[in-house]
């Protein structure tokens, strides 16, 4: 009697294992096409030169995400990609607080040039997508750093990459690793809020096919420089000693390109990422350089802060390396 009852119990345990299995072969069955919300990008698809119509993009997919919907990215009628543009999008699409571990896709640019641009870049190893070919080549290295590390040693190659794509072999712009360096140290500073939250960092590596340039990206998609914990605690500090009300934050800028917003160790060494990042990019060699954070874009070039329309949480540095 016992061995029999030992052989239904098993019996039971295998059939309960077997439509367990079905269970979940039935949950990882593709979502079908008329179940998604497509939602059309932007013409053209750049944060350096429209950061105000892309970040509103990301924003509006989101809230359909968070509203419950799967979501297309329709990429179809984009007629200007830029690489900034491509780490910007890989970055949120394997972000799970930006997707809800939701079923994501994009639909592929129908200019021949930019699909093919886009399918270079690796971007279909991080995206589901309907071009059907991945490519990819030396021209466009992606990198993903978890647990907010800085990697000295990606950065050191990456510097060295471009360094050598511009100006030949064994040429070295220390001006490129300094600003890499402090971009990551500057995810430990300024990524997250009150708590320890952890963010992951990506790194975007561009040289044009076409001429001696390299467009470098690095973002993390924390809370921002100016919902930091090290900015909140200057802004209340602040406030409080003024009668004038401060509304936007755009009115930091000065003060923190200054070295004025401590870090949340209080040591007189760390919170000067962002101020060095502005000092290097004095450098002849290196053009463009922008920091978009929240509702702010940053000319580190000149200094000078301008409001957006949109909200972006998270900090994004990118900047071309070139002769010219």
């Amino acid at each position: 009697m016992k061995r029999y009852q030992r052989e239904i119990k098993g019996k039971e345990i295998s059939s309960m294992r077997r439509i367990m299995e079905t269970r979940q072969e039935v949950r990882q069955k593709p979502i079908h096409p008329e179940n998604f919300v497509r939602v059309k990008a932007p013409e053209n698809f750049s944060l350096t030169e429209n950061a105000n119509e892309v970040i509103s993009y990301f924003n509006q997919c989101e809230s359909k995400i968070k509203s419950g919907n799967q979501v297309t990215f329709d990429l179809s009628e984009i007629n200007n990609l830029t690489s900034d543009a491509i780490a910007f999008f890989v970055a949120h699409f394997n972000d799970p607080t930006f997707s809800m571990k939701k079923h994501l896709t994009a639909k592929a640019p129908n200019d021949d040039s930019i699909r093919e641009r886009l399918n270079k870049s690796g971007f279909l190893k991080h995206v589901k997508s309907t071009v059907t070919e991945n490519t990819g080549n030396n021209n466009f290295l992606l990198h993903k750093i978890t647990n907010n590390r800085v990697e000295n040693g990606i950065a050191r190659d990456m510097a060295k990459v471009g360094s050598e794509y511009v100006f030949g072999e064994g040429h070295k712009v220390r001006e490129v690793f300094e600003i890499l360096i402090e971009c990551m140290a500057n995810t430990n500073n300024h990524a997250s809020g009150d708590g320890d939250d952890i963010y992951d960092w990506w790194l975007v590596v561009n040289s044009s096919e076409s001429s001696r340039k390299v467009n470098y990206t690095i973002l993390d998609l924390g809370v921002g420089v100016f919902e930091s914990s090290p900015m909140k605690r200057y802004k209340k500090d602040i406030t409080q000693k003024v009668v004038k009300a401060i509304t936007h934050n755009s009115f930091w800028v000065s003060d923190l390109l200054a070295g004025k917003i401590k870090s949340r160790t209080g040591l007189e060494q760390r919170g000067k990422g962002i101020p060095r990042i502005h000092k290097r990019s004095q450098s002849d060699k290196i053009k463009s350089p922008i920091l978009v954070s929240n509702d702010v874009f940053v000319d580190l070039k000149t200094g000078e802060g301008r409001r957006l329309d949109s909200n972006f949480s998270g900090t994004l540095v990118h900047f071309e390396l070139s002769e010219d």
